[in-house]
C-alpha cells in the first residue's frame, strides 16, 4: 500500500454512485424528483456509455412508426424533436451502437479489397473473429483466460443444440413432456414446440406450463412439484 510522503496530501477517494445517492438523500434538499433523478444519472459510473448508442427521438418515432393496437394507453406523441424516448425494450432489440456502422463498413471494405484472403489476413481475420470478444470478456464473466470463454450462436440456436441431446422422448413409457414456465419468451415457446414436433409429437399434449403465483411473477416450488406429476 502506498504511504503518502510527509507534507503530501492523501488522494481523496472518489465516492461511489451509491455513496453520492445516500449523501444526497440525507443532506441535500431537492426541489423535485426529476432533479434528483438527473443528478443520479450524472453520478452513475456507466453514464458515459449512453453516448455510445443512438436513441430514437419522439418525432422520428412518430413519423416512421405506425401505431399498433395495445392494451395500454395510446401514445400521444408528446415530446420535442430533440427529446429522446425512454427506451425499455432492450430485451427485444437493443439500441444501435454508434460504432456499428463503422465496424460493419470496415469488414465490407476488407471483403471488397481482399476477398477470400480476409478469412486469414487483415486487421481482424474472420476465421478467428470470435477470439477478440472472448479476450474482452474474461474479467466480465469471471474466467481465468480467454480460452475459457466461447462465443457461439444466438440463444435460440444454442437451446436447440442443447435439446437435441437432452430431449429424448419415450412414448412407450409416457416420458414425452417438457416442463416450462407459463408465458415464456415467444422464441422459447417456438423452439420447444418445434423440438416436440420433430419427434412426431403434439405440443398441445406434450408441454406442461407452470403458472406464476397469484402474489406476483414468481414460480412457487409447490407449483413446480405439482406440475411434475402431470
Amino acid at each position: 500500500k502506498e504511504i503518502p510522503k510527509k507534507g503530501q496530501k492523501k488522494k481523496k477517494k472518489k465516492k461511489s454512485w451509491l455513496e453520492n445517492m445516500t449523501e444526497a438523500n440525507h443532506t441535500l434538499e431537492w426541489d423535485s424528483r426529476r432533479r434528483l433523478a438527473l443528478q443520479m444519472d450524472e453520478w452513475d459510473e456507466l453514464a458515459g456509455f449512453r453516448r455510445e448508442f443512438d436513441i430514437p427521438r419522439y418525432t422520428s418515432v412518430q413519423n416512421n412508426v405506425e401505431e399498433e393496437p395495445s392494451d395500454g394507453p395510446p401514445w400521444n406523441g408528446e415530446g420535442s424533436d430533440r427529446q429522446e424516448v425512454i427506451y425499455l425494450a432492450g430485451n427485444s432489440l437493443g439500441l444501435l451502437p454508434r460504432r456499428a456502422r463503422q465496424r460493419i463498413a470496415s469488414h465490407l471494405d476488407q471483403w471488397a479489397s481482399m476477398g477470400v484472403h480476409g478469412h486469414f489476413q487483415g486487421d481482424e481475420p474472420w476465421f478467428a473473429i470470435e477470439d477478440r470478444p472472448a479476450q474482452l470478456s474474461v474479467h466480465l464473466v469471471g474466467a481465468e483466460k480467454a480460452t475459457d470463454v466461447v462465443y457461439m450462436n444466438s440463444l435460440s440456436v444454442n437451446l436447440h443444440l442443447m435439446m437435441v441431446a437432452f430431449y429424448q422422448p419415450d412414448p412407450s413409457s409416457g416420458r414425452v413432456k417438457i416442463l416450462m414456465e407459463e408465458k415464456a419468451f415467444p422464441s422459447d415457446e417456438h423452439l420447444v414446440a418445434s423440438q416436440i414436433r420433430f419427434h412426431g409429437l403434439n405440443p398441445e399434449n406434450s408441454i406442461v406450463r407452470v403458472p406464476a403465483s397469484s402474489e406476483g411473477h414468481v414460480l412457487c416450488t409447490s407449483a413446480i412439484l405439482e406440475s411434475l406429476l402431470q
